[in-house]
C-alpha cells in the first residue's frame, strides 16, 4: 500500500486523523503486507511525516525502516518534532522543457534536478529491517544521556539518519539510537580532520545504516541547540550488520 506525496495533501486532517486513516486501510493488507509512505523533503513535510508514521505505529503497523532502527528496543521514540531526515539521490538530467523555460527571465526557477524525499516503511507483521540490538551491559552511551558526557570521549551506537548535511569541508550526519534524545544529535567530521576517518561515514549507505563509533568527542552546539559527536583521528568506526562490519576500520 503506497502513500506517495499523499498525506501532506490532507491539510484538513491533523496528525492523529491522518494516522487513523492509514491504520484503518492497513486492515486490508495481507499478513505480511507493507505500507510505504513518501513525502517531500522540506522541513515542514518531513517532520510532519515522522510524527504521522509514529502515530500510525501506535495504532498497529510497526515501523520497518528507514531510517528508524530501534536498537535499544521498543517500537517508537518520542514525537519526532525535530526529526528532519531525508534521502538524496543523484541529480537528474534537465528535461528539454526545463532548459527551454530556463532560457527566459528568472530561468533558475524552472530547473529542478535534485531528488530528495522522506520515506518510511511499516509492516503488519512487525518485522524490522535491522535485527541488531545493543547487548545488555554494552558500554555504549545512550544519546538521551549525552548531557552527562559533555566534553568527554565516549562510545555510541546509532543509525545514520541522513547523508552529509554539511559541506565538503565540515561533514555533518544526523544520528539516532531510538532513545528520546532532545536536542538532536549529529556526527561531525571537522574540516581539520585528516586521514582515513575523513571519508569513513561518506562511504556508508546514508539512510538507516547502523554504526558503532568508538572514541567520539561530545560537544554541545549552542548555536543550533544540538549535540555533536566529533570524529577524531583515533575514532574507530564500525558498520553493523554488513559484510566486514565486525572487523571495523579506522
Amino acid at each position: 500500500m503506497v502513500f506517495s506525496n499523499v498525506l501532506n495533501e490532507l491539510r484538513h486532517l491533523d496528525i492523529d486523523r491522518r494516522a487513523d486513516l492509514v491504520a484503518g486501510l492497513a486492515d486490508r493488507l495481507s499478513p505480511d503486507g507493507t505500507i510505504v509512505v513518501v513525502e517531500p523533503a522540506d522541513l515542514a513535510n518531513s517532520t510532519a511525516m515522522r510524527q504521522t508514521v509514529r502515530a500510525i505505529a501506535e495504532r498497529g503497523p510497526a515501523i520497518y525502516s528507514p531510517p528508524c532502527s530501534f536498537i535499544r528496543g521498543g517500537t517508537a521514540c518520542n514525537p519526532p518534532v525535530r526529526c528532519w531526515t531525508f534521502e538524496q539521490k543523484g541529480d537528474i538530467r534537465p528535461t528539454r522543457l526545463m532548459e527551454r523555460l530556463a532560457a527566459g527571465k528568472d530561468g533558475y526557477r524552472f530547473i529542478n534536478v535534485d531528488i530528495k524525499y522522506s520515506s518510511a516503511l511499516l509492516r503488519k507483521d512487525a518485522k524490522k529491517q535491522h535485527a541488531y540490538r545493543v547487548p545488555p551491559g554494552a558500554k555504549f552511551a545512550r544519546l538521551s544521556h549525552l548531557r552527562r558526557h559533555r566534553d568527554k570521549k565516549i562510545n555510541v551506537v546509532a543509525a545514520l539518519m541522513s547523508g552529509n548535511l554539511g559541506d565538503n569541508r565540515t561533514k555533518v550526519y544526523k544520528v539516532c539510537d531510538g532513545t528520546p534524545a532532545d536536542p538532536p544529535t549529529y556526527a561531525v567530521v571537522p574540516a581539520t580532520l585528516r586521514g582515513a576517518n575523513r571519508d569513513a561515514l561518506e562511504g556508508l549507505p546514508p539512510y538507516g545504516d547502523i554504526v558503532r563509533l568508538y572514541g567520539v568527542l561530545v560537544r554541545f552546539n549552542r548555536d543550533h541547540d544540538a549535540y555533536n559527536l566529533v570524529v577524531l583521528p583515533g575514532t574507530r568506526i564500525e558498520p553493523v550488520g554488513r559484510p566486514g562490519g565486525e572487523r571495523g576500520r579506522r
